[in-house]
């Protein structure tokens, strides 16, 4: 998988203040992506949570599913399947009082195997 980070305001979200609610850029998956979103905890003193939204026109979202929203941060969330075409993830400090945060997303495009 190739691994990147959400970005916020263009500029990747690595060493976020973890103490402030923010939501990433969206990102545009291409067909057929395998996908995972994690994140990097840098000393965070606090239980904050993140969900992932998705969207088909970039502009109306929508919590992925049940198991997306509210997630602790030690929790990935993968899949071998998307029917959206952007997603971004939504952070929540709930009274976080220290550290930063890194947002990954690593994905792989899927091969054909025509036989």
């Amino acid at each position: 998988m190739s691994l990147t980070h959400f970005k916020i305001s263009g500029v990747d979200a690595k060493g976020v203040d973890a103490t402030s609610n923010f939501t990433t850029d969206s990102y545009r998956f291409e067909i057929s992506q395998d996908w995972s979103v994690s994140f990097k905890d840098n000393a965070v003193v606090g239980l904050p949570t993140y969900t992932l939204e998705v969207s088909n026109n970039n502009a109306t979202w929508y919590d992925l599913n049940v198991l997306s929203t509210n997630v602790k941060l030690e929790d990935s969330i993968t899949s071998d399947f998307i029917s959206y075409r952007y997603m971004r993830v939504v952070y929540t400090a709930n009274a976080a009082s220290a550290g930063t945060v890194d947002v990954e997303l690593s994905t792989k495009n899927k091969t054909n195997a025509r036989g």
